[in-house]
């Protein structure tokens, strides 16, 4: 089986199980992806773009969005067995 990858991006399965674990954590404190952005004091688009996939979420990005998730970056690029 072939994996789609992009050198500046990764394995396309591991962006969308960031995606979605920052998705879960932002549900778990009902937090809108504005309230997302005001807590990392960046615009609306910011995190809707990464979150829709159109921007990669980098490893400064994936830093700052865990900590304004009080969570770690390892928890977040951690599948979860319901992804599996």
């Amino acid at each position: 089986m072939t994996t789609t990858t992009s050198p500046a991006t990764g394995p396309a399965p591991l962006r969308e199980t960031v995606r979605n674990n920052i998705r879960v954590e932002m549900a778990r404190r009902s937090m809108s992806g504005p309230d997302l952005a005001a807590a990392l004091d960046v615009a609306p688009y910011w995190v809707s773009r990464r979150l829709a996939g159109t921007i990669a979420i980098d490893l400064a990005d994936l830093g700052m969005i865990a900590a304004a998730l009080d969570t770690t970056p390892a928890q977040l690029v951690t599948e979860t067995e319901e992804q599996s």
